[in-house]
């Protein structure tokens, strides 16, 4: 249903799905997971395994429950998302041997980029639905998808990729049926939010927003499309609740753990308002530059597509005022302001009208072609580096901020440096690590920490803020499948670089195909 009533055949929505699937591969991550990416990971083994989404017992993020073992405070949409690719890899991977757990988990890493190439889908579509000429929708999919948290989204196997796409769809499902004739996709709308609320909970905060919109379209009907697009949310819903006895035995217990108890949506809505927005270590502006040009494209965006416009500032608006006083507003050990990421298309959106007006010629050009160099530039390091270690390293080396590791003081935020002071901000840590992660084949561990104490950002702030083993920031190095792998299985380099050689060809290919078909539709 999404595929009709646009000048635009299937191939080039496979061509583009396939493009971006085999250029978010080329960086396919290869760092461990991490905690909050393993309990969900765990969650889905032991859903096959044992019967049971249990997972290991982490004090921060996991409580005891139904035969005393521990579940996440996850909701089941991920780890459900998940099942499929490790069912698949346990077709191939032997249950013992030393790289059995290796493979099992670098099986499921693909989900990630799988997810986002098909987020990059629904966003060129939606491109068209709001009267995109073909050319300015596909180069609006090309921003979004390496411009912005996106692209090191696409690495991840946290649930915000899984939400954003989720959204996307029910939003894009919407627009499509504007007219408010097809009982089908209102049904599908609802359908993809309630996978939404099935994957966390707090993707209800949209249903009033789409609700709106749903309700600003033709009038006969409205209620009967109402109750549609809500039954499958309100499933969704029950199930939660449900899932929530199942574990606890109470249908109210999120699994709200000792820190969201504790200080819950306690931030000042001043500090995390700006953070979100404009502080060098998360915010929104500082992590994706090129969305500066939204401003320039809210006159002509809302002249064409008004009810749009208020849609998408709604969702975007929301996002930012309620995680402004979440205590963890910045999405903690993660890439930039990682609870914006669910709205960041609708952004992209608004900015690409704005660039659309800017690059025609002149100073202007100049400075959006600037912006657009500078926002792919600050992604570079998201994508290279994981940015755990480094994180790590900062939060808990005493001689960086003794106050986030002085285990007898109670401080909301560990990372308070990391997200207000500029030398501490991931942007430069990661491209720091990254420069000497580059050399762990060529040099002495010993050597690169000392070249790494010499050298870190923030010792222009004081030389006694210098870390006893900076080189915990490189962790297994560059953050890249093909690193990983040859690090466990140095005899299979051979194929696993065959195989990325062969996958730049496909996506160099479905480039060129696409901008084929481009010229073919426009002519």
């Amino acid at each position: 249903m999404l595929f009709d009533l646009h000048p635009v055949n299937k191939t080039i929505y496979i061509l583009v799905f396939c493009f971006f699937l085999s250029a978010f591969l080329l960086t396919l991550k290869g760092y461990p997971l991490f905690v909050d990416e393993e309990l969900m990971y765990l969650s889905a083994v032991n859903w096959v395994e044992e019967g049971i989404p249990f997972t290991k017992y982490h004090p921060q993020i996991t409580q005891i429950g139904r035969y005393g073992l521990p579940y996440s405070n996850f909701g089941l949409g991920q780890s459900i998302y998940e099942i499929p690719f490790y069912m698949t890899a346990r077709l191939f991977v032997p249950r013992t041997g030393v790289q059995s757990g290796f493979l099992l988990t670098s099986a499921v890493y693909p989900s990630a980029p799988l997810l986002m190439a098909l987020a990059m889908t629904i966003v060129f579509r939606l491109s068209l639905l709001l009267r995109f000429s073909v050319r300015r929708a596909w180069w609006n999919t090309l921003l979004t998808g390496f411009t912005t948290l996106c692209w090191p989204y696409s690495k991840m196997l946290f649930r915000d990729p899984l939400q954003m796409v989720c959204l996307l769809l029910a939003v894009t499902l919407l627009v499509r049926n504007r007219a408010g004739t097809s009982t089908i996709s209102v049904f599908l709308s609802g359908t993809a939010l309630g996978y939404g609320v099935l994957t966390k909970e707090t993707m209800l905060l949209y249903v009033p927003f789409l609700l709106g919109y749903l309700c600003s379209g033709r009038k006969q009907g409205r209620t009967g499309r109402v109750l549609v697009f809500l039954l499958p949310v309100l499933l969704s819903g029950l199930i939660c609740l449900g899932y929530n006895y199942y574990r606890f035995g109470d249908i109210f217990d999120f699994c709200y753990t000792a820190d969201n108890r504790a200080h819950g949506m306690s931030t000042p809505f001043a500090e995390g308002f700006y953070g979100l927005l404009f502080s060098t270590g998360r915010g929104f502006f500082v992590f994706n530059p090129v969305m500066v040009m939204a401003c320039a494209g809210l006159v002509p965006f809302y002249r064409r597509n008004r009810a749009e416009l208020l849609l998408f500032g709604s969702l975007f608006g929301a996002t930012v005022l309620f995680y402004s006083k979440f205590w963890t507003w910045g999405g903690s050990w993660a890439w930039g302001p990682r609870f914006l990421l669910v709205a960041t298309p609708y952004m992209a959106l608004i900015a690409t009208e704005g660039l659309a007006r800017w690059m025609v010629a002149g100073i202007k050009k100049t400075f959006a072609l600037i912006l657009i160099g500078i926002s792919f530039a600050v992604q570079i390091p998201g994508v290279t580096m994981h940015a755990a270690p480094y994180l790590s390293m900062i939060a808990h080396d005493v001689h960086l901020f003794p106050l986030t590791s002085e285990k007898t003081i109670d401080i909301r935020n560990d990372l308070i440096h990391v997200d207000f002071i500029p030398q501490f901000s991931p942007i430069w840590g990661l491209s720091w690590s990254f420069k000497h992660a580059l050399s762990l084949p060529f040099r002495d561990r010993a050597d690169i920490r000392e070249s790494m104490k010499r050298d870190c950002p923030w010792r222009t702030i004081s030389p006694a803020w210098v870390p006893d083993f900076p080189d915990k920031a490189l962790g297994a190095g560059p953050d890249f499948l093909a690193v990983t792998w040859s690090l466990n299985m140095p005899g299979s380099r051979r194929v696993i670089y065959g195989l990325y050689l062969i996958n730049l060809i496909a996506c160099c290919s479905f480039y060129f195909a696409i901008r084929k078909n481009l010229r073919r539709i426009e002519a």
